[in-house]
């Protein structure tokens, strides 16, 4: 059972366009691969942000991927931010 204060809580969601440069793709498959690996091992520190990384390259050609952040922590989510950068 929660508690009034739990349930007062506001939760948060984020829509981030993530625009990604000709860069990357110019890199090699295992580079890519770690960097993958490292981006989702910070991710994996958060378990409290629910991140979803959505692939927008069918649907449109103003950004090719985007991700959903739902949260209740904005400490947490800004602290998430700030290891990716």
């Amino acid at each position: 059972h929660m508690s009034h204060q739990e349930e007062a809580r506001p939760g948060f969601t984020a829509l981030i366009e993530v625009q990604v440069s000709t860069n990357w793709f110019e890199l090699e498959t295992r580079t890519r691969r770690d960097y993958t690996k490292q981006i989702n091992e910070i991710i994996g520190r958060y378990p409290d942000i629910r991140f979803r990384w959505f692939d927008a390259e069918a649907w449109t050609g103003k950004f090719t991927d985007f991700v959903l952040c739902e949260f209740e922590d904005l400490d947490s989510y800004n602290s998430l931010w700030g290891e990716l950068r």
